[in-house]
């Protein structure tokens, strides 16, 4: 098991442990579950910093966590609700994983292949196509294919009864309806969707703060999910015999290799959106945001040299 992963297992079960405690064995124990939780993340190496100030950015909000620990390395304007546009496709990809059974096959429809704007970002799949969920996942990561979250949508959304109607619609208001509540179980307050794409709308966005916590929550239980997003280019396999090569968005994934993952995003409301994981030693991941940018992968470079130059993860003692 990853560093990462077993870091925050343990961290978990702590954190049960004072609930337990505080409920069934009083305030003694409670106060001793503390201090195992404690010492689980003093086991973490401390991050050292060297006082390099933080870069001057184009981002109107940016935050920077480290997920083991909970530290927030950098935050400005952090709960400012923006319009996210592409990041939107890590709810649908989550959803698609979590909700779809193996095997799952999804067909393109012309509808869902016409669907959002004019000139939106579009995958290669031809309509009547039909594409695996994995290869559903590549199209909305790598691609970042506005196509493949209505085909995901559509194809979820008629599972419940209020898109059994068939209509097209319908089943893409059930799927939205779907990331809304997922969006509260995971208590992103600040974040509402309006489709499955992150096309502009007034209803679609987010904040920085709660991307992270999406983030997070995909790197400790769907981590495939990131392994996809990191990769500069795939073939695409579709299950009419096809095969597709697809590109990845962000363009920095081969110069940095600490680049854990990453999912890109841009509207001319929401302008430029980014989102990024970045591994120290062990394993040890950030998460970072970028909101409304008018230079998003200036932006990330800039902090990606500045994390490499300002922190260090402290060597352990044995």
């Amino acid at each position: 098991m990853p560093v990462t992963r077993k870091v925050f297992s343990a961290i978990a079960l702590a954190m049960v442990a004072i609930v337990a405690a505080s409920l069934i064995m009083g305030r003694s124990q409670e106060r001793s579950a503390a201090r195992a939780l404690a010492d689980v993340q003093a086991a973490i190496p401390p991050l050292a910093e060297k006082g390099v100030a933080p870069p001057e950015l184009s981002a109107t909000a940016v935050f920077v966590k480290r997920l083991a620990t909970g530290e927030i390395l950098l935050d400005r304007e952090s709960w400012l609700e923006l319009p996210v546009a592409s990041l939107t496709k890590l709810m649908t990809a989550l959803l698609l994983v979590e909700l779809s059974p193996p095997g799952e096959v999804i067909a393109f429809s012309a509808q869902a292949k016409a669907a959002g704007e004019p000139d939106v970002k579009r995958g290669p799949v031809l309509a009547g196509e039909r594409v695996s969920v994995d290869g559903v996942i590549q199209l909305l990561l790598i691609v970042s294919a506005n196509d493949a979250a209505y085909a995901a949508a559509e194809h979820l959304g008629v599972r419940d009864d209020i898109g059994s109607t068939g209509l097209f619609t319908d089943r893409i208001s059930t799927f939205v309806e779907r990331m809304n509540e997922r969006a509260q179980t995971l208590g992103l307050r600040g974040t509402r969707f309006a489709n499955p794409a992150g096309n502009d709308d007034p209803d679609n966005y987010s904040t920085a703060r709660d991307i992270a916590s999406l983030a997070e929550f995909i790197a400790r239980n769907r981590p495939e999910l990131w392994a996809v997003s990191r990769l500069p280019a795939a073939v695409l396999m579709t299950l009419d015999g096809r095969s597709y090569p697809i590109v990845n968005t962000n363009p920095l994934l081969g110069e940095y290799p600490a680049l854990s993952g990453s999912k890109t995003g841009f509207e001319d409301q929401a302008q430029g959106t980014l989102v990024f994981l970045y591994s120290l030693a062990s394993e040890d991941m950030l998460a970072a945001v970028l909101l409304k940018s008018g230079d998003r992968f200036g932006d990330e470079r800039k902090l990606i040299e500045w994390i490499e130059s300002n922190f260090e993860v402290a060597t352990a003692q044995p």
